[in-house]
């Protein structure tokens, strides 16, 4: 039984080492330390010792590309973006947008040596972050206006399916970028399978908002060859006032998929619930998370993120200690299942 926490927000060595102490205590096997360009461009050598001392506080360690490009899962901006604004992702109807295009050769030799650089820290475990097209309903703009359309992907699209690009999105759009994703993917991975470290994916639930952004079939993601732990991560609050939501429902649909998935092509699954913004007198639903994913059969469960995310205002839970707590003792209660 593997049970992890995701950390971030804190550089300070000294600091981390109390926090990490304190993760230990909540029965955690595992750290995932978020690594964002940032922290590659001003902190390497701070990582690195982070790693360490993770490790010799007998912590596991995964580390992610954190909002890279702006096309991973993160609470970051992208250096990359901003500094290759050719590199950019394109909607539909014209609009440049913050998140790095896919099909770029500059972004994925800047991605390769930056996977790289992770893998030199001394991590177990590379992580895959919810690798996505540009997400138009997370920032504002309409549902229906998706990317890439940039020139690059247009000539890639017309090359594999002999027409234009169409505006409006249709089952071939989906098809293609999961294609895109894929092959991102299988270009990059064996970057980290050379530093002998183990590759891990975490993929957006299904139908979050009814979109598909470039993960939807999962079996192509699971098939691939460098994968090693298939994992989503069913977060509930953003759809609680959605008619009909059922949080035990949501993550078990998610759950039994994601290890049907990962069983069918041998890999190892996992489950990510949520430990950030959750309500004050909502803190059942975790429960009814964590346990249901160990009842479907995970056995690599982890949290986002650290605390409750008490440090960090816009995502903290309400009852942030209250939370983090409670997750601990969930911990230790799959661990002492898992061995009867």
């Amino acid at each position: 039984m593997e049970t992890g926490i995701s950390y971030f927000g804190n550089r300070m060595p000294r600091h981390i080492e109390k926090d990490l102490k304190d993760i230990k205590k909540h029965n955690c096997t595992y750290v995932l330390h978020t690594c964002s360009e940032i922290d590659q461009a001003y902190y390497p050598g701070t990582m690195k010792e982070i790693v360490k001392i993770s490790h010799d506080n007998g912590l596991k360690v995964q580390m992610n590309s954190w909002a890279v490009g702006g096309v991973f899962g993160g609470e970051a901006y992208s250096l990359f973006v901003m500094q290759n604004s050719g590199e950019m992702q394109e909607l539909a109807n014209g609009k440049k947008v913050p998140a790095a295009c896919l099909n770029s050769k500059k972004f994925r030799v800047f991605l390769k040596k930056f996977i790289e650089n992770c893998v030199s820290y001394g991590i177990d475990t590379f992580f895959w972050d919810e690798p996505h097209f540009y997400l138009p309903w997370h920032f504002g703009d309409a549902p229906g206006d998706y990317g890439c359309f940039c020139l690059k992907c247009k000539k890639l699209y017309r090359e594999q399916y002999g027409k234009a690009m169409p505006k409006k999105q249709e089952s071939t759009i989906e098809e293609f970028r999961e294609k895109c994703v894929v092959s991102l993917l299988n270009e990059i991975n064996p970057v980290i399978k050379r530093g002998r470290v183990e590759t891990a994916i975490c993929v957006l639930p299904k139908l979050i908002e009814g979109e598909n952004s470039g993960t939807g079939d999962w079996d192509k993601v699971a098939s691939l060859k460098g994968i090693d732990l298939f994992t989503t991560d069913p977060y509930w609050t953003m759809h609680l006032k959605r008619p009909g939501f059922n949080v035990e429902e949501f993550v078990r649909r998610n759950s039994v998929n994601a290890i049907a998935a990962a069983k069918k092509y041998g890999k190892k699954a996992g489950i990510w619930v949520q430990c950030y913004s959750i309500k004050k007198g909502e803190e059942y639903n975790l429960e009814t998370a964590v346990r249901t994913a160990f009842d479907c059969g995970a056995r690599d469960i982890a949290a986002w993120g650290y605390g409750g995310t008490s440090y960090m205002s816009q995502l903290a839970c309400g009852r942030p200690q209250y939370c983090w707590d409670l997750l601990g003792e969930l911990y230790k209660e799959c661990h002492k299942k898992s061995k009867s």
